[in-house]
């Protein structure tokens, strides 16, 4: 549009589209400009007074609330990124799933054969401090009574008991829990005569 003299043009609504090229515009019979596909930005209240000392055309620069509708967004050719609270952006897959990392439960066990004797003897250590519970199962599979009880750590060097002595019965099966946390637990255990055992460690995490 050009505005070779002087006057005051009111512009009542301007309707505008993405162009894909680039090219002119034209104007209608109304002179409007005639496009085929439209989204609708609003209308302009005010009159817009030009003055023109210059025949060459004169751009206008309007600033007015506007009103759009977002298209729908096309995976082949748009694209969206969203961020998490900490900043960073949240991964998705080459179809645009959002991947999501489940953090399901882990589960450890180790089974140990151990013969008691007639002084204590501990079983392996084991650092606690990523489960959240865990015990200790002891099978007699001997035939003597073996005396079994839980010690905790803070270090794995200095041991303290837990709970009393357990007296285990040949052929019975005990279960061991603790009742205060420290990093590190065992057991020890002993007998009058050398007695063999099965001694499970089970934890969840």
């Amino acid at each position: 549009m050009e505005i070779l003299g002087e006057g005051i043009i009111s512009i009542h609504e301007i309707q505008a589209w993405r162009l894909y090229p680039k090219r002119e515009l034209r104007l209608d019979e109304k002179g409007q400009v005639y496009v085929r596909h439209i989204e609708s930005i609003g209308k302009i209240q005010a009159p817009v007074s030009v003055r023109l000392v210059s025949p060459l055309p004169m751009p206008v620069d309007i600033k007015t609330p506007i009103k759009a509708d977002v298209r729908n967004l096309i995976p082949s050719r748009d694209g969206i990124k969203i961020y998490s609270s900490n900043g960073n952006s949240i991964e998705s897959t080459l179809d645009g799933s959002l991947q999501v990392k489940m953090s399901g439960r882990k589960y450890l066990q180790s089974v140990e054969s151990v013969t008691s004797a007639n002084v204590s003897i501990p079983t392996m250590p084991k650092d606690v401090s990523e489960v959240t519970v865990f015990s200790y199962a002891v099978h007699n599979t001997g035939t003597e009574v073996v005396v079994v009880q839980l010690q905790i750590s803070p270090d794995g060097a200095i041991w303290t008991a837990d709970d009393l002595e357990c007296k285990i019965l040949p052929g019975a099966l005990s279960v061991f829990t603790p009742n205060r946390f420290l990093r590190y637990v065992r057991l020890i255990y002993h007998s009058q005569s050398p007695n063999p055992l099965i001694v499970w460690f089970q934890a969840q995490g």
